[in-house]
């Protein structure tokens, strides 16, 4: 399985971008995270930035001046 995440901003919400190649069963299993959306306009998934998230998918905490909201 090869993919990447990274924290970024969409529509002005903190979220968490997953990438990964077209393939049927990640997507089924990205569906199934709470909050999991499509974006057709930058062509990726996302999930929201939390905690538990960062911790599923191998990203640091954030800085605690810039803490999650």
């Amino acid at each position: 399985m090869n993919w990447t995440a990274r924290p970024i901003v969409h529509k002005a919400e903190k979220r968490i971008a997953v990438y990964f190649e077209k393939n049927a069963d990640l997507i089924a299993r990205i569906k199934q995270i709470n909050g999991a959306r499509w974006s057709q306009q930058k062509v990726l998934w996302h999930i929201p930035d939390t905690l538990e998230n960062r911790e599923r998918f191998n990203i640091p905490p954030p800085c605690p001046l810039f803490p999650l909201s």
